[in-house]
């Protein structure tokens, strides 16, 4: 277990993120890492449009949504999964990422946070070029949930076809229209900060 004061730490990301962030779609979400002091702690990074970030009130202090991760399997024959991530802001506005549980990143993320018991929020928006970053500590159901499902993303396979397939089947489900994220599949290890050739704090 980890212990981070989270009011006087030090936040550190990879360089290479920070300078390609801009080229990845609005409305994506993918996985990677920071540095708080001396640990490397699980991120998820989320480029917000502009509207988004004015409706969701994205600001410094960074929000606090309430969260909680979902894992859907619709797999018989051929595993077919996905897993959804609900962030609840004030005023019952919820933003839902998605995430592909067959992606090697997204196994590297669910392992870190059992290992670290800790978790990072990376808001982005292009124009402003500015990171907000907030970071919670796991609680035991969500650490519960981690290691439930680690395990079954192990016999996925990863592919955009099946992820696609995932994500519509649960839009089916949902009918409700709401703001979703895509997972977008990141190809470089350097943008996790435990990789990266050279790191740069960008907030306290």
């Amino acid at each position: 277990m980890i212990n981070i004061d989270v009011n006087n730490s030090h936040v550190a990301y990879s360089v290479h993120l920070l300078q390609d962030f801009k080229t990845f779609p609005e409305r994506s979400v993918f996985v990677s890492s920071i540095k708080m002091n001396e640990y490397f702690i699980p991120a998820l990074f989320i480029h917000c449009s502009s509207k988004d970030i004015s409706y969701f009130r994205i600001k410094i202090p960074p929000p606090e949504p309430g969260f909680k991760f979902r894992y859907y399997d619709f797999g018989v024959n051929i595993p077919v999964a996905l897993v959804e991530v609900y962030l609840d802001f004030n005023k019952r506005k919820t933003m839902n990422l998605f995430l592909d549980p067959g992606n090697r990143f997204v196994q590297h993320f669910f392992k870190a946070a059992i290992r670290t018991e800790w978790l990072s929020f990376n808001y982005y928006q292009k124009n402003s070029n500015l990171v907000i970053s907030s970071s919670v500590k796991l609680g035991l159901e969500d650490l519960d949930w981690f290691k439930r499902n680690s395990i079954k993303s192990q016999r996925l396979l990863s592919s955009y076809d099946v992820y696609q397939t995932a994500l519509q089947k649960v839009l089916q489900i949902e009918k409700e229209q709401k703001i979703h994220y895509d997972f977008w599949d990141v190809k470089d290890k350097r943008y996790f900060a435990e990789y990266a050739e050279e790191l740069i704090m960008i907030a306290k």
